[in-house]
């Protein structure tokens, strides 16, 4: 048995491997062909497009979330209930997002001529695709999100995992062809949905044979209950729609305020930044859900050994970011061919928030393996709330570098606040963080941040030097701080899994 669960682990850990490298492939290697074949203002209006989607899916996905841990817990206890919650979820789904397209309707119907000329260009030009997108997703797109999940208990989510592979190689596949083409939205819009409502098909067959128990799910729970669940996910919903305002919403803002040709400079510059939060997944990933056996062992001693790896490892990072970022125009206009003249001041704030991002990242990894909901949504709502309501009221004044220091901004807060929440929820003084460890983290930051700004003016390298010696030399103090069993097992095996 452990060998199958060993062999279902390695097979999820490579499809979503995979996954992880395919969206690199699409952010890094495929950008600059749609921004080449689209221009800029189609591949704009495409990124605006998928946002609006994005944020209107955050119902569906919030839900989704609730009903993949209810589904999990009732599966094994009685089967008859988990169908009843499958049923149920489903017509719910429905009604979701039909809501979505009466507010849709409703945004179609409005007088817009005295607002922004991009907010009405979205409006007229944009909105109406994204109403072909929703009523895919509620004939066949929204159903086949729940019923996924329902593979989860029999220990087949490698095989869901694939689901989910081959669909986002589907949409990939569509973006490639619509680019190349160079077709209208409204018809990558009808290719988009028509590839997937087939693939969806397929989908469903396959979840059939999966768990035949389950069907026919149409016979089972009724609409009533699937409100009643409903209601019970409106905190995950909420976490949800908060954490795509900190991404989609800012996008949509961008497109509606400046407009879509402006779009790509930013996610282009923000695609640049992030990558250093994808190489820290590469060591976060491995270890969170070790986080909630400790946990419930009370070793929370260890727990902050894994704080302390987790800055440890965002601050040598940003101490190779520190140089890379010399070359970072030079690489830029490689990149997209000089389509786009980087904004210097945007990709420091920029860069500087995913660093605040990855450095709160511990605390709230954390958070998740714990399934501490107040603290999430609080983290979440608050890092939506900021970024993009700071954004709002500063793209008036600075354009898109106001949006850039307002993500800055809410990742400071969020940064700040994280341990000051995991301070309260531990009653122990001695498992709390220390306040020389805030120290130690405050200095990095600060350092980094000096060394990246004074990289992105040109001048003072010797400072840049002294900065880096001084960052290595704090970061020698948090190695020492980490518990010699700890440093054994993380560097030496990557992991604490035998702990």
């Amino acid at each position: 048995m452990q060998g199958s669960l060993s062999n279902r682990l390695l097979k999820s850990g490579s499809v979503q491997g995979l996954h992880l490298v395919l969206t690199i492939v699409q952010n890094i290697f495929l950008l600059p062909f749609f921004i080449s074949f689209w221009g800029h203002e189609k591949y704009g209006e495409w990124l605006t497009l998928y946002s609006i989607f994005n944020l209107l899916m955050a119902l569906d996905n919030g839900f989704g979330q609730y009903f993949s841990n209810e589904f999990n817990r009732l599966y094994h206890e009685n089967i008859d209930s988990a169908r009843n919650l499958l049923g149920s979820s489903l017509r719910v789904t429905f009604i979701s997002t039909f809501a979505q397209i009466i507010i849709i309707g409703v945004v179609l119907l409005l007088d817009l001529s005295e607002s922004s000329d991009s907010l009405q260009y979205i409006q007229k030009s944009i909105l109406p695709y994204v109403l072909i997108l929703v009523l895919y997703r509620m004939v066949l797109g929204g159903f086949k999100g729940l019923l996924v999940k329902t593979s989860f208990p029999l220990g087949l989510f490698h095989k869901s995992a694939m689901i989910g592979l081959f669909e986002f190689v589907l949409e990939l596949f569509v973006l490639i062809i619509s680019s190349f083409l160079n077709l209208s939205l409204y018809q990558t819009a009808i290719l988009f949905v028509s590839i997937k409502s087939g693939y969806v098909l397929i989908s469903f067959y396959l979840i059939r044979s999966w768990n035949p128990l389950l069907f026919p799910w149409w016979k089972h729970g009724d609409l009533k209950t699937g409100i009643k669940h409903y209601r019970k996910s409106l905190p995950l919903i909420f976490n949800f729609i908060s954490e795509k305002f900190s991404v989609d919403g800012i996008n949509i803002l961008i497109s509606s305020v400046l407009g879509p040709s402006v779009l790509p400079l930013f996610t282009t510059t923000k695609t640049l930044s992030s990558t250093i939060s994808k190489l820290s997944s590469l060591v976060f990933q491995p270890l969170v859900p070790e986080i909630g056996r400790l946990h419930v062992k009370k070793r929370f001693g260890k727990i902050l050994d894994f704080f302390k790896v987790g800055w440890l490892t965002t601050t040598l990072l940003g101490i190779l970011i520190i140089p890379v970022s010399f070359y970072v125009n030079d690489l830029y206009d490689f990149w997209l061919g000089k389509q786009y003249q980087l904004n210097a001041q945007l990709y420091l704030f920029l860069m500087l928030s995913v660093i605040c991002f990855n450095f709160g990242r511990p605390i709230t990894s954390y958070f998740v393996s714990i399934n501490y909901f107040k603290g999430l949504l609080t983290l979440t709502f608050l890092r939506g709330v900021i970024s993009f309501g700071l954004s709002y009221f500063l793209i008036l004044y600075y354009g898109i570098l106001g949006v850039g220091f307002g993500m800055l901004i809410s990742e400071v807060v969020v940064s700040i606040l994280g341990p000051i929440l995991f301070y309260n929820s531990m009653a122990d003084s001695q498992y709390k963080i220390k306040a020389f460890d805030i120290v130690i983290g405050t200095l990095q930051l600060s350092l980094i941040s000096a060394g990246l700004y004074f990289v992105m003016e040109q001048h003072h390298f010797t400072l840049i030097w002294l900065f880096s010696f001084c960052i290595l030399i704090l970061n020698l103090i948090q190695f020492m701080r980490i518990s010699n069993d700890t440093r054994n097992r993380f560097f030496n095996r990557f992991s604490v899994k035998s702990e």
